[in-house]
């Protein structure tokens, strides 16, 4: 759920992240997705379950839109990933205003269980909903980014979409590596509205850490819709 930061405002806002596992961190990086306007108001600070502060960036960036981007952050080396991790976000300037999206942990670390148990883990959009532009080939893009690293052979893509004739539209998943899978091809016809769930298979595995994209184009004329929502679900 993305959180609002108050302009001008020294105390800023803190969004945090549970982690319950792990011990001896080897290294750590941050992911960072904010929405703001003069990003150079901004300083992002993570502080850690025992209180250590890192500044990832202050004032910075002029008047440039935005911030998405990943911190590799060493302070952290030899301690302990258990606890409550916060990220605290800073606007010193007034007038531009923004929110933070949403941020993730990678963290290498020791791990208490010996034998791994595969857990279902579920990665959402943050940038919808998104309106599909009419007759256009162009179509629109939306991201999510994944900060876990594995290798995998199946994994599942849910789509939310409304539109009018969905006949028109072409959905396409774009992993990480640049390799694409069609989801649907101008299928349906006159039907309304996308609300599916593909489950996608990969020869050989594919690396699930990166960006991921969807992408979705309207092929003719009149009827129009919106990308509402969309999500990965892998298991590993």
């Amino acid at each position: 759920m993305p959180k609002s930061i108050p302009d001008n405002d020294s105390n800023g806002v803190v969004s945090t992240l549970q982690i319950t596992d792990g011990t001896d961190i080897q290294s750590l990086s941050v992911h960072v997705d904010i929405t703001h306007t003069y990003v150079d108001d901004l300083t992002l600070y993570l502080i850690g379950p025992d209180g250590t502060t890192v500044t990832l960036r202050q004032n910075t960036g002029g008047s440039a839109d935005d911030i998405h981007e990943t911190y590799n952050v060493s302070n952290f080396n030899g301690k302990s990933a258990i606890g409550t991790w916060k990220l605290k976000v800073v606007d010193s300037a007034a007038r531009d205003t923004g929110t933070i999206d949403g941020w993730s942990l990678t963290i290498k670390a020791t791990y208490s269980s010996e034998s791994h148990t595969p857990t279902e883990h579920t990665y959402t959009s943050s940038d919808t909903p998104i309106s599909i532009p009419d007759n256009n080939s162009t179509g629109i893009e939306s991201s999510i980014y994944v900060p876990d690293s594995a290798n995998v052979t199946e994994f599942k893509v849910t789509v939310d979409i409304t539109h009018t004739y969905i006949g028109d539209l072409i959905v396409t998943l774009i992993a990480p590596d640049g390799s694409t899978a069609t989801l649907s091809n101008r299928e349906g016809g006159s039907a309304d509205n996308i609300h599916k769930t593909w489950t996608l298979t990969a020869d050989g595995g594919i690396e699930i850490h990166g960006t991921w994209k969807l992408k979705v184009s309207d092929n003719a004329g009149y009827d129009t819709g919106t990308l509402d929502d969309w999500k990965l679900v892998i298991t590993f």
